[in-house]
């Protein structure tokens, strides 16, 4: 890590569908800065930020209303470098922001993670068209600096090899690569997309 860096405290954001190994990352970053990780659905449970939960959808629906002000409040009172990981990363405020990794994972292989994590077929065909059409993305650059943002793929590279993406992407902020990762092209091209969007 830069002599910049270890001055300049860092507040990563990491997001991504369910399945493209945001807590795996997270957890590899933590070690690498020093970080503290916070989990935003861990965090909304804890502090008791849950609106409701959507049984047919399986997931839990967050109060924004609370969860805003208490991250508005705590960022920037918290001294060590911070990973903020969670599908919903691009709620938290811009500037507050200094990067924003987004995990991209290929349709098949995150079909095959999901199935392994138990999710329902609804679930798993709804993350897996969330993917394909980047909505984590889209999330983020309606919130967020579009420099700061950057997609990395954890298809097929071995966890080392992510995190030294990462690593790179952190420490020399390159030109965003948004837009390099295109599944719905790739699916046209094997003529795989009605198989996600029947």
């Amino acid at each position: 890590m830069s002599n910049e860096l270890k001055k300049k405290r860092l507040v990563i954001l990491i997001s991504g569908t369910p399945g493209t190994g945001k807590t795996t990352i997270a957890q590899y970053l933590k070690k690498k800065y020093s970080a503290n990780v916070l989990n935003l659905t861990e965090l909304a449970i804890q502090k008791d930020f849950i609106l409701e939960i959507d049984e047919e959808r399986q997931t839990k629906i967050v109060d924004l209303k609370k969860l805003l002000p208490f991250l508005e409040s705590f960022i920037p009172s918290h001294q060590d470098n911070l990973i903020i990981e969670g599908h919903y990363a691009d709620v938290v405020p811009d500037h507050l922001t200094s990067v924003f990794i987004i995990l991209r994972t290929e349709p098949h292989i995150l079909e095959k993670r999901l199935k392994e994590k138990k999710f329902s077929p609804s679930k798993i065909l709804e993350n897996i068209q969330s993917e394909i059409l980047g909505a984590c993305t889209s999330a983020a650059l309606e919130t967020h600096e579009r420099e700061k943002i950057y997609e990395v793929d954890t298809s097929n590279s071995p966890v080392d090899e992510t995190i030294k993406t990462i690593q790179f992407l952190i420490e020399r902020k390159p030109p965003t690569n948004i837009g390099k990762i295109n599944w719905m092209r790739k699916l046209e091209e094997s003529n795989e997309l009605l198989r996600y969007f029947p």
